[in-house]
């Protein structure tokens, strides 16, 4: 495992911003395909937001996860 960082390494509270990778794989896009989390960006901090809200429309269209319909 481990954690690439973008322009900023914390935000202002203090929360540290990072991408994770596990086994060579980016575990925030898994979440957002599988529709188990929603992009949140923090400016500066966006090298991947277009990325990331295709996946999260995806799994929004397929119905998966959070987006599921009851």
């Amino acid at each position: 495992m481990y954690l690439e960082f973008d322009v900023q390494e914390r935000d202002q509270y203090g929360r540290l911003l990072a991408y994770v990778y596990v086994d060579g794989e980016m575990f925030n896009k898994t979440l957002l395909e599988q529709g188990h989390a929603k992009v949140a960006t923090y400016p500066p901090n966006v090298k991947y937001v277009d990325e990331f809200t295709v996946l999260q429309q995806e799994a929004r269209e397929q119905k998966k996860g959070i987006w599921a319909e009851d």
